[in-house]
């Protein structure tokens, strides 16, 4: 379990000055030179698969296809105008209410879902986000090879260490002691790179949302907000003693922001609906929080409210309660993709199996493929005991989704239950694979090639995931 926390990640923060958030607001270009060309692209890659691998393993990972595929949108209609030295952008959603955002060399951005309760508009949210991607263009982590020999193994497990024991936490203190004693010198060498890779975030980042038909002004706003809140004699966190969100960088981002056509901010349907996804999934209480959409729902109640409504009372396992906000959302937004997921969550906590895999197939028939409505399709016919049908449909996520560790931990199970062993071991091979666990995966490799029943292609294909298992180990080991 170690190794598991042994991981090449880099964050690049937006200095998010929140108590719970500093443990990945690292900012520090110690890492990283004008020199970037010391690492190529393709050990960025190794390094960005390498951690999403390591991070989707994690319970602190939001297993949320919703909130993923919102973000992501974010990402990618962003990301044609950040000049990307890496095409394969990933993304994942931290499941934490602190502030916090990094990025990772090799194209991987995570963001904690407590962003999207602070963020007043979309364009904020987005402004995060293209500070990341700036901060990735300019390839401000490539590792200069003396520190790499000599300092790199304490920030390897240092830094993977603070990540998840701050979203675990929600408490960045946390996550901030395990990185403080190990790196502290390396901080202070570091300090003299760190604003001017900010600043140049700033600006590029500022420059994305404009062309990406965000207002420029999000930025200014956003660092504005966290000044205010977390500045003027507020005992700050440790990052902001050595990494401050001083007024000139605010002011610095307003000025920069007035070169361009001021816009309107946007609180689009997506973003709000998202915004509420994220306060029921982290609320440590569904039925408090049920209690409080039913008392603020009034006659002229908008989608998110009954949104919100309804999936809380399904967290509260109270799906009956919200029959009136559910048919509300289906009757104004029947086309809206996160309602037709919510549905099929609704039909689901409601025991109603066979509706649930009709309004999923008939969704899936608008948005063939997608992963959330997928999931769950699989789900309804399991339930109803269809489990053929469940693994047709988990079979071909594992084509299209190849990279999604919780597919084929989906896949192990239901192939498990229908007693496919030798199945149930390839599917488990591919998710500890996924997820970084290499000895695990060789184990299931041994346990396959005792089986009587493996096939020439299967044994083919254990061969070949060994011989992964085994690369993978190899260059973990060569990052000590």
């Amino acid at each position: 379990m170690l190794m598991r926390l042994i991981t090449l990640a880099l964050p690049l923060t937006f200095a998010l000055a929140s108590p719970v958030s500093h443990a990945l607001n690292l900012n520090l270009p110690t890492l990283g030179d004008q020199t970037s060309a010391t690492v190529s692209l393709d050990d960025e890659g190794r390094i960005g698969d390498y951690m999403y691998r390591s991070l989707s393993g994690s319970r602190q990972v939001m297993d949320d296809p919703i909130l993923l595929e919102y973000a992501s949108d974010i990402l990618f209609r962003l990301a044609p105008y950040s000049d990307q030295p890496n095409s394969n952008l990933r993304l994942l959603v931290m499941n934490s209410a602190g502030l916090n955002a990094f990025a990772v060399p090799g194209g991987l951005v995570g963001l904690n879902a407590g962003l999207l309760l602070y963020t007043d508009s979309e364009d904020q949210f987005a402004s995060v986000i293209a500070h990341e991607l700036a901060h990735l263009s300019q390839r401000h982590y490539a590792l200069r090879k003396q520190q790499e020999r000599n300092e790199r193994p304490l920030w390897i497990a240092a830094t993977v260490a603070s990540i998840l024991a701050a979203a675990a936490s929600d408490n960045g203190q946390v996550g901030g002691a395990a990185i403080t004693t190990t790196v502290a010198a390396a901080q202070q060498r570091s300090l003299a790179f760190s604003r001017l890779h900010e600043q140049e975030a700033d600006r590029l980042g500022m420059q994305v949302l404009a062309s990406a038909g965000f207002s420029p002004y999000a930025m200014p706003g956003m660092l504005g907000k966290l000044n205010q809140d977390f500045g003027h004699g507020r005992k700050p966190p440790e990052m902001l003693l050595t990494h401050p969100l001083s007024e000139n960088r605010v002011a610095d981002t307003l000025n920069r922001a007035s070169q361009y056509p001021r816009q309107n901010e946007q609180q689009p349907l997506a973003f709000q609906i998202a915004q509420v996804r994220a306060k029921v999934l982290l609320h440590k209480n569904p039925r408090a929080l049920l209690l409080q959409f039913q008392e603020k729902l009034k006659p002229t109640a908008q989608a998110a409210q009954h949104y919100g409504l309804t999936l809380a009372a399904i967290h509260a396992k109270q799906p009956a309660t919200a029959a009136a906000s559910m048919q509300w959302l289906l009757k104004h937004h029947p086309l809206e993709l996160s309602v037709q997921y919510l549905q099929g969550e609704w039909l689901l906590a409601s025991d109603r199996f066979s509706q649930a895999s009709q309004a999923l197939s008939d969704a899936l028939a608008l948005s063939p493929g997608h992963l959330g409505l997928s999931r769950l399709l699989a789900e309804a016919y399991e339930k109803q005991g269809n489990l053929k049908a469940a693994q047709q449909v988990l079979e071909q996520l594992s084509i299209s989704h190849s990279d999604q560790a919780n597919v084929w931990y989906d896949l192990s199970e239901i192939r498990g239950k229908a007693k496919d062993i030798e199945g149930t071991h390839l599917a488990r091979i591919q998710y500890f694979l996924r997820t970084a666990s290499w000895e695990q995966a060789r184990k299931q490799v041994h346990y396959a090639r005792n089986s009587r029943k493996i096939t020439p292609t299967q044994a083919s294909i254990l061969d070949a995931r060994e011989q992964e298992a085994k690369e993978w180990e190899e260059w973990e080991k060569g990052q000590r």
